[in-house]
């Protein structure tokens, strides 16, 4: 796998910075970016706009993308500079043809001309790039004095493929018996005669399923499990592949490993070939897939199915290998045809999010001996991915069967090697599984431990954040919660589970998608995820499935949300106004079909069974965490979803007010008066100061959204605070969705030592709890009860960037920043970073007794408002009063400090902290 560091060092006078750009990478998470230097420079420094470098080009949020589908792309970049305050006036975007004509500065494709505003992104706007047509650009940008920075390096991206260019290229299907239960993963191959040398060659390939490309004999790119999953009645996707380097003059082959995916409908994976061959002498060769191919049934079985712990895993006939099934010369004369297959009923589209790849390699760290010969591999952590075990010389014929396991449930994870009679290596490919245990049945002998390995299986994701403080707990916290995020991205959405049911349910993926965000680029990501939402909804009723791209599971209103939950949070976090603009509608419409479930302003349940309508789900001790007893009542179920309407009618207020649409707006706010109104007549305990059910989720559910009256909001919050402190003894009383409001509301209205004091806890029920019982992984229940790896309580980790460190988004995309340090508990340091659309931001503090230090990094082309804990007389920026700083504006006293402005730069406060 490739990875790259971009070293780029600027002036020693001003300051010394490295900045990496990272590409596709094997283990993005564990990248480590140096922290920028801290210094102040003035902008009215001479030659300034040679200190300013356009850095971090991307189109649609990636990275020189092989092909974009999209007209008009977005083209982004960030801008490095060691000065204070440092802003484009104006840029320019030079898009060309070639290589060449971009070096002569010539945009024949687009140039945007000097435009004034400091936008760091905009739309292209030249005529649309095709395949095999290529994009090359670059930008260059003016200071405040209207001094022109340098060009950028040049970036890329590769034209679309129309539906016409697909023309000669058929969709096949392998030879075979094809049901519900197995699924053979055929070979398909080519061999053909290539004239010329290849000076560029691109290959294009779709499935509905998996597949994996090989050129004479070499597999092509180190992705897995490609492509990501969609519902292919909606969209299928195909992966791009350079495969210039891996042709040669002469006779060549292209093969395809195909296997079936893990979409609820396809029985057997369906592949479209087409490649483009060009010479540097303008010579042309195209190869597409069709009949005249050939094709075989690989070593490869998928077993099982889609369903309720039904996934299984793969068979290995080891009798089947062909070790050179790719190459030129192989002899494919006893191999048959393809069958030609209708294609997939949804539209053909590129891979518009990262692909898979291998994470990370973990070893065996044990082995026991187990019942009837059996054996118990220990990887020492829960993961997501694949099995990899060398086998000794057996019988030909004999089976060696794995049982993989979280340590809780098997989830019927089997896979099996049947030997050839020589040595072998038993490896996933187009399953996985979720695992930390795997028991081998059949072999000879005890696996040695050199002999077994684990694979983590994750979409390629750049780290884009961190965050370590003093608290060894917190840290263990946060890393539960990354390393659970990577065990749930595979496939281009998060999962509930790997291994029992594997969907995208919105609930779940709501209360992980900030671990995301702060800790990984995602933004690329959640955009496919959304467009499978948007894609999912019924356009007569407005109804959303509970999860997605498949859909079955059960839910509630939460679930369906998360169409609107997503697309919010991808605007706050990273400020495309283009994401709301694309799901209004659909956002409005889903609204409209839970105001139909609504009479009187009141919601009422709805669907079949229980399941059809959950609220707070998985609360300690309630519903499915007690054996399915003790669910909350129906009225306090009824409650929460009318607080959760509510605060999606926020959400629309907000977007309609954005998009212009007072019209809409004024419905909202409407709507929301109206159910406000209507919820605290019907639930509110007068005697009592709660609603419905006099726990967490119900007091802190109308308090986020506004429910209760002026005159009786007091009585709410000392009872919510109460249930917190004294009832619960600083524990939760939430589930999945009343965690995620929980941790909300408490940040916003600075309690950030209640939730110190929650995260702290080593006792039921808690993170703290699951650490305590060995948990490697996110459990599904706050008991421990159900999958050991799960999406249910993988929302704490933003509190750790939002509160402790203090970053946040006071704009959408950091436009504008809030440092907000939350110096709370035993708490002597903490520091984090986070990459937002115009670069590193980073906070970090000490405590040393009643003395402070806080540092703050504020990316170019925004502003920051920053809250200083201390006592206002105290308060210095480098070696000056705070107020007397460059680039720091004195705003007002706040509790417990000073808010400053502060423009884009590093700065060094420091305080005496107010100890009484």
């Amino acid at each position: 796998m490739q990875s790259y560091v971009t070293q780029i060092r600027l002036s020693s006078l001003f300051f010394a910075m490295t900045v990496a750009s990272l590409g596709w990478q094997a283990n993005a998470a564990e990248v480590k970016l140096e922290p920028a230097a801290k210094v102040a420079v003035r902008d009215e420094a001479p030659n300034i706009a040679e200190k300013m470098q356009v850095i971090n080009l991307r189109t649609q949020y990636e990275r020189n993308p092989l092909c974009v589908d999209e007209a008009k792309p977005q083209l982004s970049w960030e801008l490095l500079s060691p000065v204070r305050g440092a802003r484009e006036s104006a840029y320019q975007v030079l898009v060309a043809s070639s290589r060449e004509l971009l070096d002569r500065d010539e945009g024949d494709c687009w140039d945007s001309g000097k435009v004034s505003g400091d936008a760091s992104r905009v739309r292209y706007g030249g005529h649309p790039v095709i395949a095999p047509k290529v994009a090359y650009w670059k930008v260059r940008v003016w200071n405040k004095l209207g001094e022109a920075s340098g060009w950028s390096e040049m970036a890329s991206w590769g034209g679309g493929m129309p539906e016409s260019a697909w023309r000669n290229a058929q969709w096949i299907s392998g030879e075979g018996r094809w049901d519900r239960e197995e699924a053979p993963s055929p070979w398909f191959r080519k061999t053909f005669e290539l004239p010329f040398t290849a000076t560029r060659a691109m290959a294009y390939v779709a499935v509905a399923g998996y597949e994996e490309l090989y050129v004479n004999g070499r597999k092509v790119g180190s992705d897995v499990l490609s492509p990501a999953v969609s519902d292919d009645r909606k969209r299928v996707f195909y992966v791009v592949y350079d495969i210039t380097s891996f042709l040669q003059e002469g006779q060549n082959a292209v093969g395809i490993w195909a296997g079936r995916g893990w979409f609820i409908s396809p029985l057997s994976p369906r592949v479209r070939f087409f490649a483009r061959i060009e010479s540097a002498q303008g010579e042309v060769m195209e190869l597409t897939s069709d009949e005249g191919w050939k094709t075989t049934a690989s070593p490869y079985t998928s077993v099982g199915t889609y369903g309720f712990g039904r996934f299984g895993g793969e068979r290995y006939d080891a009798r089947l290998e062909q070790p050179d099934w790719a190459l030129p010369d192989f002899d494919d004369s006893s191999w048959g045809t393809p069958q030609k297959v209708a294609a997939p009923s949804g539209a053909l589209e590129v891979q518009p999010c990262p692909l898979n790849r291998i994470g990370k390699t973990i070893e065996a760290v044990s082995c026991e001996p187990g019942e009837e010969g059996a054996y118990k591999i220990d990887f020492g952590t829960n993961l997501s991915g694949w099995l990899r075990l060398e086998i000794p010389a057996l019988p030909e014929g004999n089976q060696v069967e794995f049982v993989c396991s979280d340590g809780k449930g098997k989830y019927n994870q089997k896979d099996t090697y049947i030997s050839s009679g020589q040595p072998g290596v038993f490896q996933n490919k187009f399953s996985y599984h979720g695992f930390r245990y795997v028991t081998v049945k059949g072999l000879p002998r005890e696996p040695r431990l050199n002999e077994a390995q684990a694979f983590l299986v994750e979409s390629d994701l750049e780290e884009a954040g961190s965050f370590a403080c003093s608290n060894e707990l917190l840290n263990r916290i946060h890393d539960l919660h990354a390393w659970t995020y990577r065990c749930l991205d595979l496939g281009g959405y998060t999962v509930d589970c790997p291994h029992r049911e594997r969907l995208g349910y919105g609930a779940d993926g709501q209360a992980i998608i900030e671990t995301g965000v702060h800790n990984f680029w995602v933004p690329a990501f959640y955009r496919k995820w959304l467009d499978d939402w948007i894609l999912s909804q019924n356009p007569e009723t407005g109804a959303v499935p509970n999860t997605v791209p498949s859909k079955w599971g059960g839910g509630g209103p939460a679930w369906g949300a998360m169409l609107n939950i997503m697309t919010w949070r991808l605007y706050q976090y990273y400020g495309d106004l283009q994401v709301l603009e694309r799901s209004q509608e659909a956002m409005r419409k889903y609204l409209e079909f839970l105001e139909s479930h609504s009479p009187d302003n009141l919601m009422q349940p709805y669907g079949k069974q229980k399941w059809d309508f959950l609220g707070d789900w998985v609360a300690p001790e309630r519903g499915m965490e007690n054996n399915g007893a003790n669910w909350p009542s129906i009225e306090a179920i009824c409650f929460f979803n009318d607080c959760y309407r509510i605060y999606l009618w926020q959400i629309q207020e907000k977007t309609a007010t954005l998009l212009g649409d007072e019209e809409e707006a004024v419905h909202c706010r409407e709507r929301i008066a109206a159910i406000r109104s209507s919820a605290h007549e019907a639930y509110f305990n007068e005697e009592g100061s709660y609603y419905a059910l006099d726990e967490q989720p119900y007091l802190v559910m109308p308090l986020m959204t506004g429910v209760p009256p002026e005159s009786a909001r007091a009585q709410v919050e000392d009872r919510l605070i109460e249930r917190i402190r004294i009832h619960a003894q600083n524990h939760v009383e939430t589930g999945i969705l009343g965690t995620w409001f929980l941790i909300e509301y408490l940040q916003e209205n600075g309690r950030d030592d209640i939730l110190f004091d929650i995260a702290t806890q080593e006792t039921y029920p808690g993170w703290g709890y699951m650490l305590a019982q060995g948990a490697t992984t996110m459990w599904e229940q706050w008991n421990g009860y159900g999958t050991q790896i799960h999406a249910c309580f993988v929302s704490l980790d933003r509190w750790f960037y939002q509160g402790i460190a203090g970053i946040r988004p006071e704009e959408p995309g950091y436009r504008k920043i809030l440092i907000k340090p939350a110096v709370v508990g035993d708490l002597t340091w903490a520091k984090a970073r986070v990459h937002s659309v115009y670069g590193w931001i980073e906070s970090s503090w000490k405590r040393d007794g009643k003395h402070l230090s806080l540092d703050v990094t504020i990316p170019a082309n925004t502003t920051a408002r920053v809250l200083v804990p201390g006592l206002p007389g105290s308060i210095r920026e480098g070696d000056v009063a705070a107020k007397s700083a460059e680039g720091v504006r004195y705003l007002e006293e706040v509790p417990g400090g000073v808010a400053y402005e502060v423009a884009s730069g590093c700065y060094h406060f420091t305080s005496i902290l107010d100890e009484r």
